[in-house]
């Protein structure tokens, strides 16, 4: 047997080189902007085991190999479009493109975050739900915990309606189980976009840790979220000159127009470069980085000096708080709780 991979590149190599300079070093930016370095690429957006899983009938490291899979697909029509000008692509080359994205969108620690953040919050109402008095038959029903002691049903208890719990750690398991089921559903929201190419000649654009950025619908509420049905659009910069956004399908759908056709890629196109653009997609990056933004050695005076905060909170939970409270105050032998989550939407916004 070949020997197990441990260092696991969320974002991968092939795509940091397309950033980095000919000894493949890239300019890494921590979050909120302080400390700003060069790295080799190959030490660029490492976790170690982050994909690996024990246990299973395949290897430990079948998940990183079967990303690398695609990831050397992927490679190849990146350098079509990227050193033979090629555009548009042809149909296999484009959903080659799709299924990086959306393996991208969900492959990254910002995702596995999502999942304890999620699991966390409806774990905890849940048990308010259940009520003090019910924790023990809770516990065993849910978790198969048997016989706990008065002060772990307290400390259980104090979890569930005290604020700012910590997020629950989600193995690599659950999260692999949940991209093997999502990645197939996910991949046509980016096929089915008409996309627009633009190559830069004079400005440039960065990346960042979780490159692929959900642009909101500006005739959307905010308290609505953006998901992959909902967005405008979707940026994915290809290189340090070259941004890909996957528009938005009100035009297609207005017009009756079949998924085939724009999945086969009839309806993209390549847009003149503009100063609006280039800042369309830093913006974007800057908003959707989690800790660090990544750019070309050369380009570091584009990256703003002022940066947002790292970030690690995936999911609003002041929802959740404000249920909790309320189910404190309720009377379950009048009211049933509805179910606080709608599966199908819940999807809908990853």
């Amino acid at each position: 047997m070949s020997n197990i991979i441990r260092n696991h590149h969320t974002v991968p190599r092939f795509y940091l080189n397309r950033f980095a300079d000919t000894q493949k070093q890239i300019g890494v930016v921590e979050l909120p902007g302080a400390i700003r370095v060069t790295r080799s690429t190959k030490s660029t957006t490492v976790a170690r085991n982050f994909y690996n899983v024990e246990g299973l009938d395949a290897p430990e490291d079948f998940f990183e190999r079967e990303f690398g899979k695609i990831e050397d697909t992927t490679a190849k029509v990146f350098a079509k479009v990227l050193d033979k000008n090629v555009w548009p692509l042809e149909p296999d080359g484009r959903r080659a493109i799709a299924v990086f994205a959306a393996l991208q969108h969900l492959r990254g620690p910002s995702q596995r975050n999502h999942l304890g953040q999620l699991n966390t919050a409806m774990t905890r109402l849940e048990i308010a739900t259940a009520g003090r008095e019910n924790i023990r038959q809770f516990a065993n029903d849910r978790f198969g915990f048997v016989d706990l002691r008065d002060d772990e049903v307290e400390r259980i208890w104090q979890y569930a309606v005290k604020p700012d719990a910590v997020p629950s750690k989600v193995p690599a398991l659950a999260h692999m189980s949940q991209l093997a089921d999502y990645l197939p559903k996910s991949v046509k929201y980016f096929q089915g976009r008409p996309w627009t190419l633009i190559r830069f000649a004079r400005k440039s654009i960065f990346t960042c840790d979780t490159p692929v950025s959900l642009i909101p619908d500006p005739h959307r509420e905010s308290y609505e979220g953006v998901g992959l049905m909902t967005a405008w659009g979707i940026t994915l910069p290809l290189s340090r000159h070259v941004g890909l956004l996957m528009a938005s399908t009100d035009p297609v759908i207005d017009a009756n127009i079949s998924f085939d056709r724009v999945a086969a890629g009839e309806f993209d196109i390549q847009q003149p470069p503009s100063a609006s653009f280039a800042r369309m997609f830093n913006d974007a990056s800057v908003r959707n980085a989690r800790r660090h933004i990544l750019h070309h050695p050369d380009d570091a005076a584009i990256v703003p000096r002022q940066l947002p905060e790292p970030t690690g909170v995936e999911v609003d939970t002041s929802g959740v708080e404000d249920l909790i409270d309320a189910v404190q105050q309720m009377d379950f032998t009048q009211t049933n709780l509805p179910d606080p989550i709608d599966q199908e939407t819940g999807f809908s916004q990853l």
